[in-house]
């Protein structure tokens, strides 16, 4: 058997005295030498040494058929490098040589690695559930946010902004939200205005009739020319109140009406203009003004025709009343692209440029004192406005360079689709 100087027993039967002599002299390899049959015959392990039994893998088994084998594992979380070489002497197979080597650096930097890969997997783990929970809390409060200022608007506290400014979901349906409140704030200021001006404008005729017959029944002895001139002040006063009414009227019936619901028929444009100007033509007459129409041929339109004649009545109808007596109306109707144009121009005062973007609202007036003179509701160009817009049509007005006004109406052009 082997003496206890295994390195010197060994370089007599295999050269490797050197490397032995290395391997030996670190603790942390392990020497198994075993002859032909697979006995173990030399162990250098204290502990659970194996010396006498034998030992016969694939790996040793292929050893004594002469291959050599080199492998490298990590076994009961150790790095073990292993060696299986075969042994000659005297050119005949003498045994084999298993070198065992443990890295226990490589294992503490492996242990290492496996702790924070451990943590990391910890934390991102744990992300979700933090992420989770973030979310949650971001979601319940943009629901609340979102759903107090649903609750402003049921309560009629319209224009109080909720104040999301992200660009999520959230952020999109709290800036709908403030849109509609400031939409219906708006509408709400216009309704109580409209229902003010209204009530305004009633009482005004209501009370001059009031004072009239109160002035003819407190006379008894009141000649009979003074009567039919104060009866004439009520008539008068009558027939403001029924255009009042009648305006208002037009203004519900066409705030109420989708035009999808209102009948349209094939209208050439011209056509209706031209009543319209000879329904006038006593009014101009009785200012002395002229109108001075140019339109084109075959401008067909799209549209309900007591829409269309109403624009059309009260356009006209205004620029003869505040074109000045003895002035010319010019109206122009003429095809531009895909639209049909209607132009009215007169040569009086103009409009003040601060006064242009309200002439369409309702009972706006620019000169009070003037439009009560002539006749005037303020709901006019209000009507107008909202008869364009039942015609999908576009209107607009400006002061011309050389004095007076222009309005301008634009209508889709007539298409075989458009019918109804």
């Amino acid at each position: 058997m082997f003496t206890d100087n295994v390195a010197e027993h060994i370089s007599d039967y295999y050269n490797a005295s050197g490397y032995v002599d290395t391997v030996l002299g670190q603790g942390s390899r392990r020497i198994i030498l075993t002859d032909p049959s697979g006995l173990i015959i030399f162990d250098s392990a204290k502990e659970y040494n194996r010396t006498g039994s034998y030992l016969l893998t694939k790996e040793i088994i292929r050893a004594l058929d002469g291959e050599e084998h080199l492998d490298t594992r990590l076994e009961h979380r150790r790095f073990t490098s292993e060696i299986i070489r075969p042994i000659y002497k005297n050119g005949e197979l003498y045994g084999v040589i298993t070198v065992l080597s443990y890295d226990f650096e490589a294992t503490d930097e492996y242990n290492r690695t496996c702790s924070v890969f451990f943590f990391i997997s910890l934390l991102i783990g744990l992300l979700p559930f933090v992420a989770a929970a973030i979310i949650s809390r971001d979601f319940s409060k943009k629901t609340a946010d979102v759903y107090r200022g649903i609750q402003k608007i049921q309560e009629r506290k319209y224009g109080q902004k909720i104040g999301l400014s992200s660009n999520d979901t959230f952020g999109q349906l709290a800036q709908g939200i403030d849109l509609a409140s400031m939409k219906l704030r708006e509408y709400d200021e216009t309704t109580r205005r409209f229902v003010s001006d209204a009530s305004h404008e009633l009482k005004t005729p209501l009370a001059s009739i009031k004072l009239l017959s109160d002035s003819i029944l407190q006379t008894p002895n009141m000649d009979r020319e003074s009567v039919n001139e104060f009866l004439t002040d009520i008539n008068q006063e009558i027939d403001r109140l029924t255009r009042i009414s009648t305006r208002l009227l037009n203004l519900t019936k066409l705030d109420g009406t989708a035009s999808a619901d209102v009948f349209t028929e094939r209208l050439d444009l011209a056509a209706v203009a031209t009543t319209v100007c000879r329904m006038l033509t006593p009014l101009a007459k009785s200012t002395g003004c002229t109108i001075r129409t140019e339109f084109s041929s075959n401008c067909f339109i799209d549209a309900n025709y007591d829409s269309v004649y109403q624009i059309l009545y009260n356009l006209i109808e205004n620029s003869i009343k505040y074109g000045g007596e003895g002035k010319e109306v010019r109206a122009f109707i003429f095809p531009r692209d895909d639209r049909i144009v209607f132009i009215i121009d007169d040569d009086g005062e103009g409009i003040p440029q601060s006064d242009l973007n309200k002439i369409f609202e309702r009972f706006y007036r620019v000169d009070k004192a003037r439009s009560r003179a002539t006749g005037g509701t303020g709901l006019g160009l209000s009507i107008v406005a909202s008869a364009v817009e039942l015609c999908r049509g576009s209107v607009s007005v400006v002061n011309r360079p050389d004095g007076g006004a222009r309005f301008t109406v634009s209508f889709p052009v007539a298409q075989e689709g458009d019918r109804q």
